[in-house]
C-alpha cells in the first residue's frame, strides 16, 4: 500500500513540475515576443531617422524630390539612401517587420493641380499594433508635416498628404478604427496615446499597419 501512495505521490508531484515548467516557458516565450518586437520598433524608428536624414543629404543640391520614387533598392543604395542590407531579391526595401518602404516625392504646395515636388514621402506597410502606436505618439514634428495610419493606404493617395495639409480650408478626418490622418500645421503630431491606439486597430489586415509620412 505505501509502495502505491508513493507512487501516486510521485506522479502528482511530476504533474505539477511539468505544470510548472509550461507556465514558465509560455511566461518565458511571450517574454522574447514582447522583446522583438521591441527590439524591432527601435530598429524601424532608426531606419526611417537615417532613410530621412539621407534623402535629405542626396537630394541637397536639386530643386525637389521629383525622381525620388523612380529609383529602386539598390540605386537607392548608390545614393547613399539605405543600406545594401535593406534590398530584397526583388529589389524592394524592407523594414525591420519584414513589411516594405518605398519612397516617393510628395506635393510641397496647397495647390495639387500645380504640385511643387519639394517634399518626399515613406510609406510603411507590415506594422504590427504595439509598434504602430509608439511610432504614431513620437514627437516627429522635426522631421515630418503629415503623417497617415491606415490598413491598406494607396500608393497614389501619397502624395496628396501635404497639400491637403497645407489647404487652409481642409481639416483632418477625426481618426477612426484603422485609420488616421495628422498634420503638423494643425497641431496634431505628436498623435496623442488614444487616437493611435485607435487608428493602429488595424484587424481587418492581420493586425498589420500602415505608415505614410511626408516631410520636406
Amino acid at each position: 500500500m505505501d509502495k502505491i501512495n508513493q507512487r501516486g505521490r510521485s506522479m502528482i508531484e511530476m504533474l505539477g513540475v511539468l505544470a510548472i515548467v509550461g507556465i514558465l516557458s509560455v511566461s518565458a516565450i511571450a517574454g522574447f515576443q514582447k522583446a522583438m518586437i521591441k527590439h524591432k520598433t527601435n530598429k524601424i524608428f532608426d531606419e526611417i531617422t537615417t532613410i530621412t536624414a539621407n534623402i535629405q543629404t542626396a537630394f541637397a543640391n536639386q530643386r525637389n524630390y521629383e525622381e525620388l520614387g523612380n529609383y529602386n533598392c539598390n540605386e537607392l543604395v548608390s545614393l547613399g539612401i539605405v543600406s545594401a542590407a535593406m534590398c530584397d531579391a526583388t529589389n524592394h526595401i524592407k523594414n525591420a517587420f519584414g513589411g516594405e518602404i518605398s519612397l516617393l516625392e510628395a506635393c510641397s504646395n496647397a495647390d495639387y493641380n500645380n504640385c511643387i515636388y519639394s517634399a518626399y514621402s515613406l510609406h510603411i506597410t507590415g506594422i504590427p499594433k504595439q509598434a504602430c502606436i509608439e511610432l504614431a505618439t513620437n514627437n516627429w514634428q522635426s522631421s515630418f508635416e503629415a503623417i497617415q495610419i491606415g490598413h491598406s493606404i494607396q500608393i497614389t493617395t501619397i502624395a496628396l498628404n501635404l497639400s491637403d495639409c497645407l489647404a487652409t480650408e481642409t481639416t483632418p478626418d477625426a481618426p477612426s478604427k484603422g485609420y488616421l490622418w495628422a498634420c503638423k500645421n494643425h497641431n496634431q503630431i505628436p498623435v496623442s496615446y488614444n487616437d493611435a491606439a485607435l487608428a493602429c486597430d488595424c484587424s481587418e489586415a492581420n493586425n498589420l499597419c500602415e505608415f505614410v509620412f511626408t516631410g520636406r
